[in-house]
């Protein structure tokens, strides 16, 4: 065989070593480019999830500030106590004041109710405008002690109700009965919600033993 020939030979079987090593390099290459692709998909949902949802702890505290949104609408407005010898308005021209405190006792209790030493509380109403005053919604309320409870409401004859409507120029005086320890009237709280939506009064002071 000449020189030729083998030369041909040797190149002939070359080939596919060639093609091997090719094939090699292009899965090589694909493979570098599909972890690539990974990489940036992964990447772009990663921010695509932080602007769409937050963190954990932002996307928490939105929700607790969602829960405690009705509470905080719902809370009673009120305004700064005051001593029991002054008036407050809780709107401009309805000035109300506590007319009287006195200690009393009841002897003659409405069923359910128990004779026990009590208060008798005197609610004043001043209508300063000029418009007729109404007092249909007025709740009166009583607190007391070191952790200023509710005091439970007493019906009694001597007590009477503030009037439905209180006449411009004109002063109303409605009388409220509760049933107060008298170890705790030390701190004693009187407290007036005119209407609703308007701020609560509230007068404090020592009540009488």
């Amino acid at each position: 065989m000449s020189e030729t020939d083998h030369r041909g030979t040797n190149q002939r079987g070359a080939d596919p070593r060639g093609d091997d090593e090719q094939a090699w390099y292009l899965w090589q290459g694909v493979g570098v480019v599909g972890v690539i692709g990974v990489a940036i998909i992964l990447f772009v949902a990663t921010l695509w999830l932080a602007e769409g949802t937050g963190s954990p702890s932002q996307a928490g505290t939105s929700a607790v500030a969602r829960r405690a949104a009705p509470a905080a609408a719902t809370a009673t407005l009120e305004l700064p106590a005051v001593p029991l010898t002054e008036h407050v308005s809780p709107v401009p021209g309805v000035v109300f004041g506590v007319g009287g405190l006195r200690s009393v006792g009841v002897d003659d209790p409405a069923p359910g109710e128990v004779g026990a030493p009590a208060l008798r509380v005197a609610v004043t109403l001043r209508n300063d405008t000029d418009t007729t005053v109404s007092l249909g919604s007025t709740v009166v309320n009583v607190y007391a002690g070191t952790h200023q409870l509710p005091m439970p409401g007493l019906s009694e004859s001597a007590g009477a109700p503030l009037p439905e409507q209180v006449a411009p120029g004109a002063t109303a005086t409605g009388v409220f009965l509760f049933a107060v320890p008298v170890e705790d009237r030390s701190s004693v709280k009187i407290a007036v919600d005119y209407a609703a939506g308007v701020p609560r009064v509230v007068f404090a002071g020592a009540a009488p033993r």
